[in-house]
Formats: structure tokens, sequence, C-alpha cells
């Protein structure tokens, strides 16, 4: 993610909302409220990239928290693309099966720990949306553009301390923001 050095994108966002706003509906049990998106604007001036991770994508129920926002700055694409074909939009089960298709099947301990693994995997642990399983694809192969082996194997290290199934396993965010 990049910074912002010209915040007018905010306050135009806000200026919108207030004089339409967008829909929303009560979300789930917890009380929690579902907004409709809004696009934001493009800020004038870009800022320097800024190590984020905005929100836990929720996995299995298990807060599934990293940032692939690195690697859309260097790689100019989206590590994952999330999108079901079944229904051509965002849904979770399209967002594992890409996490699956990066690093292999989630451990067992893990799948059993899980809120959601009823609905995700069967009672034997395979993924039930075998479709969306494409073919594992390693982050070497996934990298194409950094030049010189020693910058690439940094930045590959640097986002495998990010890119774990295990929670306990990932780096935190100021173990990353002092990495070398």
């Amino acid at each position: 993610m990049l910074g912002i050095d010209d915040d007018s994108v905010f306050s135009d966002l806000e200026e919108e909302e207030l004089q339409h706003p967008v829909p929303r509906k009560d979300g789930d049990t917890n009380g929690r409220i579902i907004y409709l998106s809004r696009d934001l604007g493009m800020p004038k001036n870009l800022g320097d990239p800024v190590l984020c991770d905005f929100a836990p994508e929720v996995i299995l129920g298990i807060p599934w928290t990293y940032s692939v926002d690195i690697w859309d700055i260097y790689e100019g694409g989206s590590l994952f693309t999330s999108q079901d074909p079944e229904f051509e939009k965002y849904r979770s089960r399209a967002y594992l099966a890409d996490i699956i298709n990066l690093l292999g099947p989630p451990p067992p301990s893990l799948v059993a720990r899980g809120e959601l693994r009823d609905k995700l995997f069967s009672s034997e642990g395979d993924f039930l949306t075998q479709n969306l399983i494409t073919s594992q694809v390693p982050l070497e192969e996934r990298e194409t553009t950094l030049e010189g082996e020693e910058e690439r194997e940094s930045f590959l290290c640097f986002m495998r301390k990010m890119l774990q199934w295990e929670p306990n396993k990932r780096s935190s965010a100021k173990e990353l923001a002092e990495d070398e």
C-alpha cells in the first residue's frame, strides 16, 4: 500500500457519504453492520510504501492476518484473485483455494480448530470445492520481476514470513517492519 500525501480523497469520500449514504444491513449475530463499498478516488500525490494489514480475513473462522500489498507493489499484480467462477465475485472459499494453491493444504490441526471447517472441508479433511484448486504454484515461480539473486531471495524470504498457515508462525507487523 502506498501512503497518501494528499488526503482530499478522504474528504471527498466523507462528503459523498454524508450527501448520499450507502446501503447497509445488519450483518450477523454480533451486531455488526455491513456497508456497501464505495469507490475511493485516486489521490494526486502518493507517498512512500506502507506496510499494512487492513483487517483480518477469516479463514475457517480463524483470523488470517497478513498483507499481500507488498507483493502487489513489486509484482504489479495480485497474489490472490479470490474470484469464484461460480458466483463471478469474491468468495471466501475462492480465497481459501488461492491460499491452498500457493501453500498447499492447511495443516489438519488448523482445520480441526476452524469454526467453519464443516462448510469448507469434508470429515476426512479434503477441501470441498476441489474445482477451485488449480495447481500448486510456489512463490518462487510466481515472482517474475526482481533482478539479482540476492534481492529476489531476500524478497521471497520476507514474503514467506507472512505467508504461513499457522498464525503463530507468521511474523508480526513489528517484526516485518524491522526486517532487513
